[in-house]
């Protein structure tokens, strides 16, 4: 079914297509009150986010183009220094740690819980100063001493954020939190 509704979708123009499901949403906000409105249009937004990411990850060949966009690694590159050794807590494909590593030229422990990251930051992002681990850190952090602790996209994700950050106060003990 899903095949036949997007060979149908094909033979109409684009901006037309956009005007139909503009109006469409219009409609739909008009039926509801502001409250039910507003949940569709929060619910709206989290499916089209999951595509907008997926996209931004295809066109930006394999890393989400925000980025480049936003100087995203700078932030972190340019907070940390010469040798300092970091634990990147949810490294994901390892991009960001290929950069600290390269850039401000530290030693860098990237753990994800995702061995599909793990092994693709490992392909993609393989660096002589950094290692990465398959590791679910809300079980187990490693025990060591490091400068810096990366927590890039992970607390939102958390429930108890205040007890995993003690937690990571306690074993990884890093200088800049």
């Amino acid at each position: 079914m899903k095949g036949i509704f997007v060979s149908i979708i094909a033979l109409f123009p684009g901006r037309l297509i956009e005007s139909i499901i503009r109006v469409f949403v219009f409609a739909r906000t008009k039926q509801l009150n502001p409250g039910e409105a507003l949940s569709f249009l929060f619910r709206l937004d989290a499916f089209l986010y999951s595509f907008q990411a997926k996209k931004a990850i295809e066109y930006g060949g394999g890393i989400h183009t925000k980025h480049w966009h936003t100087h995203y690694h700078d932030f972190f590159v340019n907070r940390i220094a010469k040798g300092e050794r970091v634990l990147d807590i949810g490294c994901g494909n390892g991009a960001l740690d290929y950069d600290v590593a390269d850039k401000a030229e530290a030693y860098v422990l990237g753990v994800d819980k995702s061995e599909a990251n793990i092994r693709q930051a490992k392909e993609r992002f393989n660096h002589k100063r950094v290692r990465y681990i398959t590791g679910d850190v809300l079980r187990n952090i490693p025990e060591d001493d490091f400068d810096v602790v990366i927590l890039s996209n992970v607390l939102e994700h958390l429930s108890e954020r205040y007890l995993f950050l003690r937690k990571v106060q306690k074993h990884a003990k890093p200088n800049d939190f």
